[in-house]
């Protein structure tokens, strides 16, 4: 399964409603399910500590380069064009995700989950994974 190698989106970086993921994180927080790309914004979080975050049902596009994001739940969003390249993906979960124009390579995606996730409508089964 090939997924594109998207450039980063033309829009300065910025963090929409609601601030700092990574303050958010720190202060203990792991639940962001309430992100949204309505501003036309990405959220930079090159090299961020995210461990264990749920972003099920978020919509948003995301830099998450070199990010430790060791089972993280991404499942249900429409992560359409956002990178991990070289992310800690073990263990991460997929389900149901859209995950089109969005770039893995060099991530660990040991146990990551994408069953029935979504690329280019072609829906992962058991043990699928996009190349990386």
């Amino acid at each position: 399964m090939q997924c594109c190698s998207p450039a980063k989106p033309l829009v300065m970086t910025c963090y929409p409603k609601p601030h700092n993921i990574r303050e958010r994180y720190a202060a203990g927080e792991r639940h962001f399910s309430d992100l949204d790309d309505d501003d036309d914004c990405y959220y930079d979080l090159t090299g961020a500590d995210l461990r264990g975050a749920v972003f099920c049902g978020s919509r948003f596009i995301g830099d998450f380069t070199n990010a430790n994001l060791e089972g993280a739940d991404f499942s249900g969003c429409p992560i359409k064009t956002s990178i991990f390249t070289g992310a800690k993906l073990a263990n991460a979960t997929f389900y149901q995700a859209a995950i089109c124009g969005t770039n893995f390579l060099g991530a660990d995606l040991r146990g990551a989950n994408f069953l029935e996730a979504d690329y280019y409508g072609y829906r992962f089964k058991s043990g699928d994974l996009p190349d990386h």
